[in-house]
């Protein structure tokens, strides 16, 4: 399996293939996936990604062996300096480079990440949330 990772730091992916076919596969896999998302989105889920490589690296934790506990420390983590809209787009690119890779993502129906995200919101000083 290929890990891909869109990220702008270059974080190396495991098992790519060293041949010249082989790299230039995975050159436009990576250019298809890239373009399946709008340009905009793809540069915003390439700073939620490395912010959450940063992240694991940080705390010791494996990115792509996300668990709801991992994750959960990711989102408080981004409440100390984040809005709430940008919390979720950040945990939009985690499920991302999850699925990219073929992975189940943390982030799929987890109650846990929902219930954080709303305790973040109503955290907010009610000057900063919309009506």
């Amino acid at each position: 399996v290929t890990v891909f990772c869109p990220c702008p730091t270059g974080q190396p992916t495991a098992n790519t293939s060293t041949s010249r076919a082989g790299r230039t596969r995975n050159h436009q896999m990576e250019k298809l996936l890239r373009r399946a998302l709008a340009p905009s989105t793809f540069n915003t889920y390439q700073t939620g990604i490395k912010r959450y490589y940063d992240f694991c690296s940080t705390h010791h934790r494996k990115p792509l062996l996300g668990t709801t506990r991992t994750l959960a420390l990711f989102v408080t983590d981004l409440s100390l300096t984040l809005q709430p809209r940008t919390i979720q787009v950040y945990i939009s690119a985690v499920s991302y480079l999850h699925h990219v890779n073929g992975l189940e993502s943390p982030t799929t129906n987890n109650s846990v990440i929902k219930l954080l995200v709303q305790g973040v919101e109503r955290s907010m000083p009610a000057a900063h949330l919309k009506p």
